[in-house]
Parts: C-alpha cells; structure tokens; sequence
C-alpha cells in the first residue's frame, strides 16, 4: 500500500500546500452524505445511529472519468497528497482504503476511473456502528493537476451514546430522536399511549413530552393542567450543580414496541438557592423492562423548604383523570395498587418541602399508563 500511496503523491504536479486546510465541492466534482457541507476550515461530518437512512451523493458532469475513495477511519485536514490546486482529506495509504468502482485501477495504482452519469446515490450500510470517510476524484483538464478532488464527507454510524444537557437555570430543553440517542431504528417514545419524536427536559427536574415549562414553583395544579410530564419537580439549579443526561438503551422493553427505551438521568442535583445542599439524583425511564418508572430515587437528607411533586400525569389532555393525590411512603411494598383509568395521574405534593422518601426509591408504571403503580 505504501507504494500505491507514494504513486498518488507523485501525481501532484505542483509541489507546495493549498490554501485551504478543506476541499470544498464544485460543478465538476461532488460528493455529500445527506447533503452535509463543509467549508474551506471545516469538514463534512454527518452522523446517525443504528437503522438509520443515510445516502451518498456524488455529482459530476455527465461523461467525466471519476471514482471515489473510500477509507473507514475519520478525514483530516490537508492530509498527504495535498497541492496547491487540490486539498487531500482523507487517508489514502490506510489498510482499510478501497475504491468505489472497483477493478483495475487505471489512476495512481489506485482509482478506476469511469464515466459519470451526472448523479448518483448510494444508500449506505448502517446496519452496524461505522465509521467512514470518502472523497471523490474527477478528471479535470481546466485543473493543473489535471483533476479536481470534491469534499471529503464522513459518516459516523452508533449503537448508543450521551446526551449532555447545558441547562440555565429555570428552562427546558428539547432533545429530538437521533444521534447519539441511538435506539436500533426506532425514533419515537411512549406517554400515555401517544407517540412524540422528541423529548423535553426540564432544568426542574421532570421530562415533559410536547411542550416545556419554565416554571419554578412546583405546584399540584399545573402538574394536572399543563403538558403531560413524569419526575420531580422543584426550584433546582443544574447551571452550577450537578448533571443532566439523556441516552437510550436500546429498543422499548414494554408498551410500544416502536418507541426507544431511554434513560434521563438527574444526577445530583441541589435545592435552588442553598448553595449546594438538598442533594437529590434519580433515573426516568421510559418503556423499560418494567415500563416507565422514576428509578434510584436518592437524597442527603439536607433538602429545606422547597416545595416538590413527584409522579407521572398526562397533564391538562383532554381525556386525563386525576384522582386524589397519593403517599408514595405509604404504598412502598404494597404491590400492584390501580386506578379505573389508563389516563391516571399518579401525584404527590409537597407545599412546605420534599415528599416523604424514606420507604422508597423507585415507582414504576408497568403498562405505561396511569392504570397500574408498584411503589418499592
């Protein structure tokens, strides 16, 4: 390979650097992964996870002797084989480097060069994590070096990854379903039966699904007349203390079975105000193996008046039900506990502080709906 690669050098025909660290595509010479562009100081970098549709694009003019190389490792700039008329982004002496055209090479011990149709678009195998780089060559008699090199564009396919929040204190941010929440094809989850392809998470301590909330004083009322949420909330301050987190760990173990099994995580957090105290984490999971829950519920003991609501509601719908407020303490070990309806609220309300936790640190929803409760 390494004589393969001194061959492609050796083709520059004006010895030097190009001015730009990123070739960037032209009329007669591009390529893009779902229509990602970089610039002359930034690389084309796409990404998806799992079972994603992800397609390559190349472009050429009609007839034009092209093919493109392909390596599966990361692009760079101005690597090797870079000259003033052309810029080299990917690794061309890799041991993972082939070429889309196959056969024969007929250009630098390298490339098949063949007519291009003008267009053309390949989807690409997303079947596995992957990661790949590809840049397209076009013979070019206008160029000095006598061809013109497109863009180089990356794909970076995953099985999973992390969502970090940068909270303000007293907002919500939406996450949509995609990389790197990775969820084996799946890209919606489940609340109450309804299907969303986002998700809010709130700086005060609850995921809510549709809209967002920057309210800060948690109250009983608006956990049944606002947006459909599940968790904590209270005043908290993750702009100073503490973690958010979002990943999926695959696809839903119970309710849809086209939603994503995910995981907020509320990793400790502290009492708005109090300079570090009333530290409290926990875990919400959706369609898990035992549906949704609020899961590891954990707190130091230092937690002051702040009011909270814990639980699971569908909010202000039209069609939720909201029976009487519950002590999560006092069904802890109790086993299965029901309501008539799916629509349920499951709620618990302290004006003067936080709830009771000292019988419990999980409660799951097993349908995933306000039908069914275990507290232990």
């Amino acid at each position: 390979m390494n004589k393969l690669f001194a061959s492609l050098i050796a083709l520059c025909l004006i010895a030097g650097t190009a001015s730009a660290q990123w070739q960037t595509n032209s009329a007669i010479s591009s390529l893009d992964v779902n229509g990602q562009m970089g610039t002359a100081s930034a690389g084309a970098a796409a990404s998806g996870c799992m079972g994603s549709y992800q397609v390559m694009n190349s472009g050429s003019n009609a007839g034009t002797s092209t093919d493109v190389a392909i390596t599966l490792e990361a692009s760079g700039p101005s690597m090797a084989g870079t000259s003033p008329s052309n810029t080299v982004n990917i690794n061309v002496g890799a041991t993972t480097f082939f070429n889309l055209n196959g056969g024969t090479p007929n250009f630098g011990g390298l490339l098949n060069l063949l007519p291009h149709p003008g267009a053309i678009n390949i989807p690409l195998p997303t079947d596995a994590p992957l990661l790949g780089s590809a840049q397209q060559l076009a013979v070019d008699p206008s160029n000095g070096d006598g061809y013109t090199l497109s863009q180089a564009s990356q794909l970076t396919i995953t099985n999973t990854g992390v969502l970090t929040f940068n909270h303000i204190d007293d907002g919500f941010i939406v996450a949509f379903f995609g990389a790197p929440i990775c969820n084996g094809g799946n890209n919606v989850t489940e609340f109450y039966g309804s299907t969303y392809g986002d998700i809010c998470s709130q700086s005060n301590g609850w995921a809510s699904f549709g809209a967002g909330s920057s309210d800060f004083t948690a109250t009983l009322g608006e956990w049944q007349s606002n947006e459909p949420r599940i968790g904590l909330g209270a005043d908290l301050e993750p702009n100073n203390y503490g973690s958010v987190t979002l990943f999926a760990r695959g696809t839903a173990q119970s309710g849809n079975p086209n939603a994503i099994w995910l995981v907020m995580r509320y990793e400790n957090m502290s009492e708005w105000g109090t300079t570090g105290s009333g530290i409290t984490s926990y875990d919400i999971v959706l369609n898990g193996p035992q549906g949704h829950e609020i899961q590891n519920f954990t707190t130091d003991g230092t937690w002051g008046g702040t009011p909270t609501v814990v639980g699971m509601t569908r909010g202000g719908n039209g069609n939720a039900v909201h029976p009487a407020t519950v002590s999560f303490d006092a069904l802890a070990g109790t086993g299965p506990q029901t309501q008539a309806s799916t629509n349920a609220s499951w709620l618990e309300a302290n004006p003067a502080g936080l709830i009771p936790t000292a019988n419990w640190s999980t409660i799951t929803w097993p349908t995933t709906y306000g039908d069914m409760c275990i507290v232990y």
